[in-house]
């Protein structure tokens, strides 16, 4: 897919991030289908092509170099004020919510053997820190943190 070929298939809104095929039995129709992951796919020539990516191909003229965030963690807003092309790590930084394992309920704070600890990746190497009296004091902690050290954390 070239972005030639994707201007050619597709129109994009960027204030609204809709994807619209341009011709055939589709035109003017939302293209792909949401999955269950929460992103818009497109299935073009026997491929599939995450919207987002399709998107950021037809806005620059080349295809990310690493992954793209959702900068509000709305992986359905592919407004393009909502994207960036950023690293692996950059991206997993983004995370806006706790796993569904995470047994506190709280992003980055977790309970060992009884003690309230939160955990946050700085520079590439995980840091843990302990003494919080709550999960809600250890996450306070873990935001503040975040906001300093990790790069466009809207949290």
């Amino acid at each position: 897919m070239t972005a030639d070929r994707a201007r050619a298939m597709f129109i994009y809104d960027p204030a609204t991030g809709a994807l619209i095929w341009r011709s055939g039995r589709l035109a003017g129709r939302l293209a792909g289908t949401l999955k269950d992951t929460g992103y818009r796919q497109v299935y073009v020539s026997k491929l599939h092509y995450p919207v987002h990516r399709i998107i950021w191909l037809m806005e620059t003229g080349a295809w990310p170099s690493g992954v793209i965030d959702h900068i509000d963690g709305h992986r359905s807003n592919n407004r393009w004020t909502n994207l960036r092309d950023v690293s692996i790590s950059v991206n997993a930084q983004n995370q806006k919510r706790a796993m569904s394992n995470n047994k506190t309920g709280a992003l980055g704070v977790f309970v060992d053997r009884g003690v309230i600890r939160m955990a946050i990746n700085i520079d590439g190497k995980q840091r843990y820190f302990s003494g919080f009296e709550s999960v809600d004091e250890a996450h306070q902690a873990y935001v503040k943190m975040k906001r300093v050290h990790h790069e466009g954390c809207t949290l």
